[in-house]
């Protein structure tokens, strides 16, 4: 009996070490792309925050600086509400699986996105409002 407790043992390590490895493997293209408008977000906002006007008077605008941060919070906040950024298991990539077409919906958002994040950086001594 010792014997087949031995050989059961290692069969359930195998089991989890290669679920472990398909999780790893797990797409996370998603949470790629979330991760990318984030972080530039965090970027313009960081870049705004420092070209604010000492002068914080009421006739002082820092409308960009506001609407960046707003823009930023909104984000944050959707992607606590859809996991977008959660662990593998409970991310969005994930809960999308199978759904092919809505997770190319949200990818094709996701880019669209992401790439005007990018020209916004690009362009950050402009306005928001002019681009």
């Amino acid at each position: 009996m010792e014997g087949a407790e031995i050989k059961s043992a290692p069969a359930y390590t195998v089991r989890q070490t290669k679920n472990e490895d398909e999780n790893q493997k797990a797409p996370t293209v998603i949470y790629d792309i979330v991760d990318s408008c984030f972080d530039v977000f965090e970027r313009l906002v960081s870049e705004a925050d420092g070209a604010l006007p000492l002068d914080t008077s009421p006739a002082s605008s820092n409308e960009p600086s506001r609407n960046i941060r707003g823009l930023r919070n909104n984000f944050a906040f959707w992607i606590d509400y859809t996991g977008a950024l959660a662990p593998v298991g409970a991310s969005l990539d994930d809960r999308l699986k199978g759904h092919d077409e809505i997770s190319e919906m949200v990818m094709e958002l996701l880019e669209m996105v992401d790439r005007n994040l990018h020209r916004r950086q690009l362009t950050s001594s402009l306005p928001l409002s002019s681009i």
